[in-house]
């Protein structure tokens, strides 16, 4: 459910920060997704919390119906996962 929520918020916001550099940056858009689940839950984190952060970011991904509460959500999905896969 994370990896699905999250690659649907990421494709968005390739095409909403297309030309926002700094965001861009902020939200590790570009390069290769990590494999390891480490580094996926880090690259999810970096993401929607600087998302969070930032009101232009919510404004740009507002636009393709990608809500602050959505964004919330996902970040919620994240930390559950991460306190998931730490108690296994």
């Amino acid at each position: 459910m994370l990896k699905s929520t999250y690659l649907k918020h990421l494709k968005i916001a390739r095409i909403a920060l297309k030309n926002h550099r700094g965001a861009q940056e902020a939200l590790q858009l570009t390069g290769a997704r990590k494999e390891s689940l480490s580094g996926f839950l880090k690259q999810v984190n970096v993401f929607y919390t600087n998302a969070l952060e930032m009101p232009n970011v919510i404004a740009a991904m507002s636009k393709y119906n990608i809500t602050e509460e959505k964004l919330k959500q996902g970040r919620d999905l994240m930390e559950e996962t991460r306190k998931n896969t730490m108690s296994s």
